[in-house]
Order: C-alpha cells, then structure tokens, then sequence
C-alpha cells in the first residue's frame, strides 16, 4: 500500500504472515524496508526528510510516524519478509548487506544481482558479505581456521552450514563445546561472519527465553558465546527456535493486544560443556567437541595476531566455494530419498546426503557421522548424571529383570551407592523426572531399559531390564 505525504514523497507498507507492519521506502536509489515502531524507521523518516531539504525535528518526524501509523491499519494483504536468505522460485537469495544487491544462487548459475523479487528487512546491524564474482572458490580454506580434524565431522560441519543458509526448514542446533584455548568463540564468530555478518557479533550466555527472542529478531543466525547450563524453559524455547514457533508478547502501546511474532532460525551455542540435559533438544543438536589449539594450528595463518586478517582475505573464497556446494545441494536437494530410520531433523539429513553425493564422500558417509553425533550429546547426560552411573553399576550385578516402586529404587540406591548418595534424588517425584532425563541415553548406549508402570497401590512402579549379554 502506498502512501503520500507532504513532506516526503513516498511510503510502502507492507504486513508478513505475522501481521507485522514494516516501512518501505526509497533513499539514494535504494530501497529500504524497516520495521515500524523501530530507531531504524525514525533514522529513515529523518534521512528522507534531510534529502527533502527540510529539518529532522522531533515534530515532523512524529507527525509523519503518526501518519504511517494510521496508514498501516488499512493494509490487509500479507508478503513473505527475510532477514537474511529468501527462497523465491527454487532459487535462493543471499542478502548481501549493500542496499538492494543481493546473491542469486541458483541450479545454473551464480551471481549478484539487484534485488527486487524477495523483501528483506533493514536493520542497523546488518553486516556485508564481501562476496566476489570473479575470485575462485575455495571452500578447503576453511580448515585452516576451523580446529577440527575428520573427513566425516567436516562433511558434518559442511551440511549444517549450507543448511543454515535455506529458509522453510528444521534447523539442527550447532553446539561447540571445549575447554580454554579451543576457539570455541574464535569458531562461533568465523561461521557467524561467513553465514550471517551483523554488528549485534556473539551474544551473551542465555540467561532467559527473551535472550533467545531478541537475538532472533535481529539476526538470521542466533550465536550465543560461553554458556554454562541450561534451565528446561531455554531448552525448550531452543527447540522452539529450531524447528519453528509461534510467540506472543504484549503488542506496543498496549495491555491486552498480543503481538503474534514465527521464529524458525539457526543457532550456534559454545560452552565448556554441553548446557542440555535434555533428550529433545540433544536431538536437534551437532555437537563439535574441539581441543585446545596448537602452535602448529596458529602457524597455518602466520600466527594467532594475524589469524584475523589472514581469515579476511581468504573470505571471498570461501564464500565462493560455499555458495558453489549450495548450488549443487540445490540441484539435486528434491531427488534425495530418505533412508530408513533417518533421524528425526529430516530437512537436515536431505541436505547432507546432497552435500554428501556432491563433495564425491563415501556412500552411508554422512548418515554414520550424524548418528554417532547425535550418541555423543547423550554420552554427556550419563556423563553428568550421579544416577545413571549408579543404574549402571547396579544392572551389572542384575541376572533377571527387576520391578519396584520410587521409593524401593531410591532405598536400593542408598544402600548401594552411598559414596555418590549426596547426588542423588532425595524424593520419589524427583527421581522420576531423572529417570525421563537419563532414559533414553541409558537404552541407547548402554542397553538398560527403564520402564515406566502403572501405578500401584504403593506408589508409581519401574521396571529395570539389564543389557542382553551375548553369550
């Protein structure tokens, strides 16, 4: 819907799917879509109306903003708005961050172009991505900054990152553990400035789910920096973010009126361990485990002063090859049939088998990294759970499948593991809730099935079936 007024020429306003209202307009030539009640619509009212000669004050700008605001309660029609990466006709558009220029990767081709199909959203944050026609890819010059070692895991890394740059998707959540001195951050902030360059860089450790929002709504890529563990509401909101939400949150100016927002985005979280504890959110998550770096990974780009200026240079390339091996993923992403048993982020495993066929890795190649990555995030909950290694000790002297209530479970752990009793569950509901945690790790890794009965008369019954022992 356009819009006249009398001291600039000329508005658009347009609502998404969400019913969220943004400002577009024309400034040096370039177009320029904001999102309304934000600074950056107020920076762009004053901007339009220095071009136009007249004063910046705070009246005219409010008038106008008032005007806008009036404006945009007429417009009924929806279009799709991005951040960063646009699908539009099975091509995909990079937002490359300079006004209207965008990436067109498509099955034929590659190149930048004046963007005018998709709409992206302005934001002060935004970063460029320094992408160059005419420089050769070289997507192999990432390994000289990424401290990871492994054909698999890097075919891993790999198809996270190209599936990080598609839109209508699950996104499984990248989880970069390991101890100081392992560039942990250094990594975060290499894939955050090849995948989604913005001035917000790494965010703080989550605290809380309005961390999580916050970050989503300035930034395709969520990137969250040294983080310890994890309450269940993060967690949940994490898995939220990764296969897609709807979140309401009191509408501006108002008590009552929500203010419905989807948010459906990668994210990289690092830490000194693993923040979840639990199965859900294990099972959305690549973990990569790194070790501390060496004089030898710093020599590969003349020492760690000048790793950051050597990664810069090297970029363009980079993104090159990147874009080359999406390219490829696009052509054969829809002929990919799935296997059976395929882990349940499906979208993901579309895309490493693409990503898989095209860089020429053995067949079954990326199908066995990933699952062997999603055992190591569970080898982490018995790795931190006191119960599991007691259940663990216990079922090795278990012949025979053993039934009994909480209260029976939490007296035989007591007699049994009194070294390691502090940790324990101390009632019979928090057993409980320890048990669903460490349930599914124990089965998969160790072979002990907890079951969960009906209830008896003297309480909520478990069944503890040991490990099969081949004879």
């Amino acid at each position: 819907m356009k819009f006249e007024n009398e001291e600039i020429d000329c508005f658009e306003i347009i609502k998404d799917n969400e019913n969220i209202s943004y400002v577009v307009a024309q400034l040096d030539e370039v177009t320029i879509m904001v999102l309304l009640h934000s600074p950056e619509m107020q920076n762009l009212i004053a901007q339009l109306l220095i071009a136009n000669n007249l004063k910046p004050n705070r009246k005219t700008i409010n008038s106008v903003i008032s005007d806008i605001e009036a404006c945009s309660y007429m417009v009924k029609d929806r279009e799709e708005v991005f951040k960063r990466y646009a699908k539009h006709d099975g091509d995909l558009y990079v937002n490359s961050g300079e006004g209207n220029l965008a990436i067109k990767i498509s099955a034929q081709d590659i190149k930048r172009v004046r963007c005018k199909k998709v709409r992206f959203l302005n934001s002060k944050y935004r970063g460029v991505i320094p992408y160059q026609n005419n420089v050769e890819g070289e997507l192999g010059l990432l390994w000289k900054y990424v401290p990871i070692k492994g054909k698999n895991i890097k075919l891993l890394l790999l198809a996270w990152m190209v599936h990080s740059c598609f839109v209508d998707v699950n996104y499984p959540i990248l989880l970069i553990t390991g101890g100081a001195g392992s560039g942990k951050s250094t990594l975060t902030r290499i894939l955050k400035t090849i995948l989604d360059p913005t001035s917000f860089g790494l965010s703080s450790p989550v605290k809380s789910i309005d961390d999580v929002i916050l970050a989503a709504k300035h930034n395709h890529l969520l990137a969250f920096d040294n983080n310890g563990s994890f309450s269940s509401d993060v967690q949940n909101m994490l898995c939220n973010i990764s296969t897609g939400a709807n979140f309401s949150e009191r509408k501006f100016y108002s008590n009552s009126e929500a203010l419905i927002t989807r948010l459906c985005q990668p994210a990289i979280i690092n830490g000194l361990y693993s923040p979840f504890t639990q199965d859900d959110v294990i099972d959305r998550a690549v973990h990569l485990g790194l070790k501390q770096l060496t004089d030898e990974d710093y020599s590969k780009t003349g020492g760690e002063r000048e790793w950051q200026s050597k990664f810069l240079e090297d970029l363009p390339s980079i993104l090159r090859g990147l874009y080359e091996l999406i390219q490829g993923v696009i052509a054969i992403r829809d002929k990919i049939k799935l296997p059976p048993e395929t882990p349940r982020m499906t979208d993901f495993v579309i895309t490493g088998l693409a990503a898989e066929k095209i860089l020429k890795h053995e067949k079954g190649a990326f199908l066995k990294a990933y699952k062997n990555n999603l055992n190591v995030g569970l080898s982490h909950i018995i790795e931190d759970s006191a119960l599991a290694h007691a259940l663990i000790a216990i079922t090795k002297r278990l012949k025979d499948p053993v039934t009994c209530t909480r209260n029976e479970l939490l007296n035989m752990l007591q007699e049994r593991t009194k070294s390691h009793y502090s940790l324990m569950p101390k009632s019979p509901k928090e057993l409980g809730h320890e048990l669903n945690k460490i349930q599914k790790a124990l089965f998969k890794l160790k072979g002990i099935d907890i079951q969960f009965l009906k209830r008896s008369s003297e309480g909520y019954r478990i069944k503890i079936i040991p490990p099969v022992v081949e004879e």
